[in-house]
């Protein structure tokens, strides 16, 4: 889902994992995103978009994957990235996935860095990002306290190294 007119690439998106986004980041506590557009390829959360009627289909993963080190090349991301949360269907999980793998490899990621998915349905996986979100430790208050991870979370869990 997305809005009506021209915007950053955060406020177009409506969808419920921006949603999610939105009710769950804390003050002080929003971590770096990169939002993958099955249209624009990995964008800033702010660059100015138009909307769009595109969807993320495997042939359209397959094509992205193909143009991968394209795609992850004008990309504005911190060194040493130590943290990972892939969110999105399948085909979204695919290229980010292996977008990942590319920056761990570059050294833009550390080797060592957590690297998880979300994973499960769609309620399953915005009960995980709100989780992630909230966990994030705040600068502007004193930090969040971590969730506790119940069984169920740790058998939906996908993690990947």
């Amino acid at each position: 889902m997305k809005g009506d007119e021209k915007a950053p690439a955060m406020e177009l998106y409506k969808g419920v994992f921006f949603q999610t986004f939105r009710g769950n980041v804390q003050e002080g506590g929003r971590p770096n995103v990169v939002i993958l557009s099955a249209k624009h390829g990995f964008i800033s959360p702010t660059k100015e978009i138009e909307p769009y009627d595109q969807m993320m289909t495997a042939p359209r993963a397959d094509e992205m994957l193909v143009d991968l080190p394209l795609l992850i090349s004008n990309l504005e991301i911190p060194e040493g990235i130590e943290d990972v949360l892939i969110v999105g269907g399948k085909d979204y999980q695919r290229v980010m996935k292996a977008a990942v793998a590319e920056l761990q490899k570059d050294g833009t990621s550390s080797e060592n860095a957590s690297i998880n998915a979300t994973s499960g349905g769609i309620g399953d996986q915005r009960k995980q990002l709100g989780e992630y979100l909230r966990s994030i430790p705040s600068t502007a208050a004193k930090p969040a306290e971590k969730p506790e991870t119940t069984k169920e979370d740790k058998d939906n869990a996908e993690v990947h190294a």
